[in-house]
């Protein structure tokens, strides 16, 4: 199993995660890297790039926009892009070609929700957690509406 060492929940986590696996008979090393050496490209030696590792324990970003055809389309297999689980499912690409190709709601959220069904049956990753995040504040900041995607989706909103 492969981490960054400069999260400490995510190496507290590895040892919580590395013990239930131990507990079903699974022995799991864990290693851990640098973030620039785990997240590099496979030129510079990347660990999640490469290829190097059978179980990563690593962060995951979403924006406002649904898509996340960078993390699951074929196209985007490391090291070609950020597809580090290396899923691979021509359904998928279907399904994700149409969201990204509509712009009508409607027709994304029924290609999104196709989507969502193939990850929760293929479980190319697993998501163990959803961390809160805390957004201390000047009372004189108007408009801050956080969501738990991501903070900044109303920027345009913000005043002071």
């Amino acid at each position: 199993m492969v981490s960054n060492n400069s999260n400490v929940t995510r190496r507290k986590n590895s040892i919580e995660l590395q013990q239930m696996l131990r507990q079903m008979g699974i022995i799991a090393d864990i290693k851990y890297y640098p973030g620039d050496v785990l997240f590099a490209p496979v030129g510079e030696g990347g660990i999640l790039q490469g290829g190097k590792f059978d179980l990563s324990l690593a962060g995951w970003y979403a924006g406002i926009d649904p898509d996340d055809a960078s993390q699951y389309m074929c196209a985007n297999v490391a090291p070609k892009g950020y597809n580090y689980s290396r899923y691979c499912n021509n359904d998928m690409e279907a399904a994700q070609k149409i969201a990204l190709n509509n712009y009508d709601r409607p027709t994304r959220k029924k290609a999104y929700a196709l989507i969502q069904t193939y990850l929760a049956r293929d479980l190319p990753e697993i998501f163990l957690y959803d961390q809160r995040a805390m957004h201390p504040i000047s009372i004189k900041f108007k408009g801050f509406a956080p969501n738990p995607v991501t903070e900044s989706w109303n920027a345009w909103q913000w005043s002071i």
